[in-house]
């Protein structure tokens, strides 16, 4: 019992503070809120284990807080006990059906609401926190081997024992869990990825939520792009032509209203059969349905692939020629085996971005045909007007390289 957190939330002082006394001398720790819209800024911001919800609120009643509640990625898992007068039955067969855990009548009977804040609390430990070991069980899928771990997920090689299916399983990491800008970005992914349907992008077969947030995705067997090419130039024509299958991967995704946003080699897949994937939406926006989270100004991406728009809105705007501007930088450190930018730091790598003159690969590369050179300056141009409006005129100009 000891430190888990309760929300006490309820219009009237003295309940509040009556109920509040006595859960601190349980032992639990205890936030309090006045009504349903502070309630939602505290769960938004602070982990919870349980939420004491009085139903009849003036300003937002309980219902209307728990339909909120449940709307929201994080906000399935928390236990709620509705807190009612005894009259109050028609609500409370309402909040049980909107997703309630159970309640109490008042007056509070302490004995009663211990007993079941408890019942609920221990149902909550004994489902999560979820393990992630190869062995485990997560809902259909049994984890194999780690493939990978990053800050936001780590991702396993997994069976789908219901299909005998091997997949990669991508885990949301605990501590972003608590987090719902972090699981809404998390689910992003699955929506944008779940919208296309091309060979040159991975496919999302399932999303879940229990008892951790995971998307279940097409094993890819290969490399990464990065891993690849291991820092040396490859021949044009091959340049060309993974340059090539990316411009295609993002004029199906483009076309779906998604802009990647965080394009680079370390997100490509080279599949043993040579064909690139495109995967890891994390940061991609869908254009028709942009929420706060992509228009708060905030700089998202890969510094050494980002384009100048991405951190000065001035330049202009973040679209389709922001994905082409990283594919123009994966080009050239196709073709040379370097970087097109070489700042250290996150401060030169900035001033780099926004300052400097795109240099052509041939300066580094002898034998690139000029008009490749030529691409690969345009993709690159400082100002979005000024580069290839569409990934289909990409795609286009390089099949010509690859043919010559």
């Amino acid at each position: 019992m000891a430190g888990e957190v309760l929300l006490v939330v309820d219009d009237e002082a003295p309940n509040r503070d009556m109920l509040s006394r006595r859960l601190r001398r349980e032992g639990f720790e205890v936030l309090i809120a006045q009504g349903g819209r502070e309630a939602l800024d505290l769960l938004a911001s602070n982990p919870v284990d349980l939420v004491l919800l009085d139903l009849m609120m003036p300003e937002m009643s309980g219902t209307s807080t728990l339909q909120e509640l449940r709307r929201r990625p994080s906000g399935g898992s928390v236990p709620v006990i509705m807190v009612s007068a005894a009259g109050d039955s028609p609500h409370i067969v309402e909040a049980l059906n909107l997703g309630a855990d159970d309640y109490v009548t008042k007056p509070v009977n302490m004995p009663v609401l211990l007993a079941r804040i408890e019942s609920q609390l221990k149902r909550r430990r004994q489902t999560g926190p979820f393990k992630a070991e190869p062995g485990a069980m997560l809902g259909p899928y049994r984890l194999e081997a780690l493939l990978g771990k990053g800050a936001m997920a780590t991702v396993f090689r997994a069976t789908d024992t219901r299909l005998d299916r091997a997949v990669a399983l991508k885990i949301l990491a605990p501590e972003m869990a608590v987090s719902p800008v972090q699981v809404e970005r998390f689910l992003r992914e699955a929506r944008a990825l779940a919208r296309v349907r091309h060979p040159g992008v991975v496919r999302v077969f399932e999303v879940g939520s229990t008892p951790c947030h995971y998307l279940a995705m097409e094993l890819i067997r290969g490399r990464t792009l990065e891993e690849f090419q291991a820092g040396e130039p490859l021949p044009y024509r091959q340049a060309a032509r993974i340059a090539r299958e990316v411009a295609l991967a993002l004029v199906e995704v483009h076309g779906h209203g998604i802009l990647h946003r965080d394009l680079k080699p370390s997100n490509l897949m080279m599949e043993q059969e040579g064909r690139v994937r495109l995967m890891d939406f994390g940061l991609a926006r869908i254009a028709e349905a942009e929420t706060a989270l992509t228009r708060s100004g905030t700089m998202v991406g890969t510094p050494q692939y980002m384009a100048p728009e991405q951190i000065d809105p001035g330049v202009g705007p973040v679209d389709a020629r922001t994905d082409l501007h990283a594919l123009g930088l994966i080009l050239y450190e196709l073709l040379t085996g370097t970087s097109a930018l070489q700042g250290r730091t996150l401060s030169n790598l900035i001033f780099e971005i926004l300052k400097r003159e795109p240099q052509p690969p041939s300066r580094r590369v002898a034998g690139i045909p000029p008009g490749l050179d030529e691409l690969c300056l345009r993709l690159q141009a400082p100002r979005p007007a000024d580069r290839p409006a569409e990934a289909s005129q990409v795609a286009r100009e390089l099949e010509a390289f690859i043919r010559d």
